[in-house]
């Protein structure tokens, strides 16, 4: 048989451990009965919570009064969570679509584009144009290698010169300052695989340096994977940059 979980998926902006809060208020919203998995590794927990301006106010294990509350949610039978993140989004239609049913239908409340060492630049034109498309989730966006290698370098199969890696370095510290979460790397696609650890680990402490982290497509995956891992462990460790892997792929 096979069975389907449904979610209430909230994003969790106060907090999960608040007192509980039985007597009535005029909360925005109540959700009620459901069981909630906060994210913390802690056990499922049924409670009732309360949100007022777009915050978590009370997380009840008893009930809460719901007279008062401007909306009720039953969830009974449900999983209340926080919203999921997608940290590898190819967000290109998004502004097609803004209201990004494919990802807020499955639970994720926001999405980080520019994956693969690809997407626009400068990030700050894309945030802004973000800011004011009315999205129907939370975006953020990294600044792809391969976008500022080729805008530096080209399509050529060579390390860059001092001159080119200090501008790729203003690039991705411009990004950093613009509010990008970090760089991103496509070790797999042109012209990402042209460059070597050197490159992406002296591109990579620029990010890191803004507290930035770095996602890869790996170099190289099936046959090779345990290579491709490696190489962005050691990215990660000389770089002192936390690291996101994409394509972990085995087979």
């Amino acid at each position: 048989m096979t069975r389907s979980v449904r979610f209430v998926v909230l994003l969790f902006l106060g907090c999960l451990g608040l007192p509980a809060l039985a007597q009535a208020q005029r909360w925005d919203l109540v959700i009620v009965g459901g069981r909630v998995i906060d994210g913390t590794g802690a056990a499922a927990f049924r409670a009732d919570v309360a949100v007022q301006d777009g915050r978590i106010v009370a997380v009840a294990r008893g009930a809460l009064a719901t007279d008062s509350a401007r909306r009720v949610i039953d969830a009974t039978g449900l999983i209340v969570a926080p919203g999921f993140i997608d940290l590898h989004a190819h967000l290109e239609p998004l502004f097609r679509m803004p209201d990004a049913e494919s990802h807020v239908r499955q639970g994720v409340t926001t999405a980080m584009g520019n994956p693969d060492g690809g997407g626009f630049y400068p990030i700050g034109r894309g945030l802004a144009r973000a800011d004011t498309a009315g999205l129907g989730m939370n975006v953020g966006f990294f600044v792809g290698h391969n976008t500022v290698r080729s805008r530096v370098i080209g399509m050529v199969d060579r390390a860059p010169t001092p001159a080119e890696l200090d501008r790729m370095r203003q690039m991705i510290a411009t990004g950093m300052g613009e509010g990008a979460f970090g760089i991103s790397t496509g070790l797999f696609y042109l012209p990402g695989t042209f460059a070597k650890l050197d490159e992406i680990v002296a591109l990579s402490k620029v990010a890191a340096d803004s507290g930035g982290i770095y996602t890869s497509h790996l170099r190289k995956e099936g046959i090779g994977l345990f290579e491709g891992v490696g190489e962005a462990m050691e990215i990660g460790r000389l770089a002192g940059v936390p690291i996101i892997l994409t394509h972990h792929k085995a087979i």
